[in-house]
This record gives structure tokens, C-alpha cells and sequence, in this order.
């Protein structure tokens, strides 16, 4: 992340950026398939000539409001192995937050693993990527189908590493009632499926919104 850029970011910008460089740290360290129709060779010698050192983030405005037509492009650029002493520098450009969400997932899934290292074995890379729809949405039925809330949670990492844009709650309806309402507690304690285990509270849809924000 360049110094420049940062100074210009506001709050949210910020707090949004950090919490998608943590999910990246943890996808690199956690997520560990090893394909079995991809073949390639892991160097003898692992160093600095052929080690991604730096991934500097750019982003031209500051807006933080994900709406209907936003800018989510994005221009990722990786190069290849190279000879001199200087660090192997990846570079992520976009207009805004979201370009960045998705360029970093991006750069998520072109890693490899394999013998205990992460590896981008297919380097270099010129990546200019844009949304062909600005619409890119899922339902989820909680009403007719309850979900616990780290299953929601769970949902909504998967939509971020496919790029969708917007979640759709559908959390009550004439099957169930799960919400639990301080107004009309009878609601959820006679709508629900289960008033004790398969509920919704002011809390946990606080938790859902806020995660779905970042």
C-alpha cells in the first residue's frame, strides 16, 4: 500500500482495505488445494530473485458507498522471476475500494500450494478486469430455510471470492419468523422454527451487515 494513497483514503476506505488484507494473509496461510490437473515445477532454490516481496495497492478516490454503477475495475500486474537484486514488486491499481476487493481475490487464486509454499508459478501477469453486469446478486431464504449466522458469514466470503455485489436477505415471511423483535417478542417465540436455537437477534443481524460491509 503506497504512503500517498493512504493519506488520501477516509475512514471507512481504510478499515474496509485492512480487513481485506487480513482475509488475504489468511486465504494464503489457510487455504492449501493442490490441484491435481495443474503441473509445474517448484525451484530447488527459493530467494529473493524469484520471490514476490511487495504488492503495492493504488486507489484514485476514496468512496466507500458500494451503489448501483460504481467503478469495481481493476489492473493487476505480477512479473516474472527476474535476475537483479531488486525485490520482485507486484502492482494492484483502482478507482475505487471494490476494484481493490476484487483484484485481491484475484491475486488470491492465482496462488498455488504446494510443498508447503505458496507459489505463483505462472507468472507473469497482466490482469485488466472489470464487472460485465452491475447487478451480481444472491438470495438467501432464511425464512423457509434457517442458516445459522457463521454459515451466513461463510456465504458471504464465498460471494466475495466469485465478486458478487449484493446480498439479498430474505429473513422472514409467512413460514418462519426468526427475527426476534424487543417490540413483539411473540413473533419469533411462535414464528420461528426453534425459539431457542433458530432465531435472529438485533446482535447476529448487526454481525451479517457489518461483515456484508467489509
Amino acid at each position: 500500500q503506497t504512503p500517498e494513497t493512504d493519506s488520501l483514503l477516509d475512514t471507512k476506505t481504510k478499515i474496509i482495505l485492512e480487513s481485506a488484507k487480513k482475509r488475504l494473509l489468511e486465504n494464503i496461510t489457510s487455504e492449501q488445494y493442490t490441484s491435481p490437473n495443474v503441473n509445474f515445477i517448484v525451484p530447488e532454490i527459493i530467494d529473493k530473485s524469484n520471490t514476490l516481496c511487495i504488492l503495492i495497492i493504488s486507489i484514485t478516490t476514496d468512496s466507500s458507498e458500494l451503489e448501483l454503477g460504481v467503478d469495481e475495475s481493476y489492473e493487476l500486474t505480477i512479473p516474472e522471476s527476474q535476475i537483479d537484486s531488486d525485490p520482485i514488486t507486484a502492482h494492484l491499481k483502482a478507482k475505487t475500494i471494490f476494484g481493490v476487493l476484487h483484484g485481491l481475490n484475484t491475486f488470491s487464486q492465482l496462488l498455488y500450494y504446494k510443498n508447503s509454499k505458496s507459489l505463483l508459478p505462472f507468472a507473469p501477469h497482466q490482469i485488466n478486469d472489470f464487472p460485465r453486469f452491475s447487478h451480481r446478486g444472491l438470495l438467501l431464504d432464511t425464512a423457509r430455510n434457517y442458516f445459522p449466522v457463521k454459515n451466513i458469514l461463510k456465504t458471504l466470503d464465498i460471494m466475495s471470492w466469485n465478486k458478487f455485489n449484493v446480498f439479498h436477505w430474505h429473513i422472514v415471511d409467512a413460514t418462519s419468523w426468526p427475527v426476534v423483535s424487543e417490540s413483539f417478542p411473540e413473533l419469533s417465540n411462535k414464528g420461528s422454527y426453534d425459539p431457542k436455537r433458530m432465531i435472529y437477534t438485533k446482535e447476529s443481524i448487526k454481525e451479517v451487515i457489518e461483515y456484508a460491509n467489509l
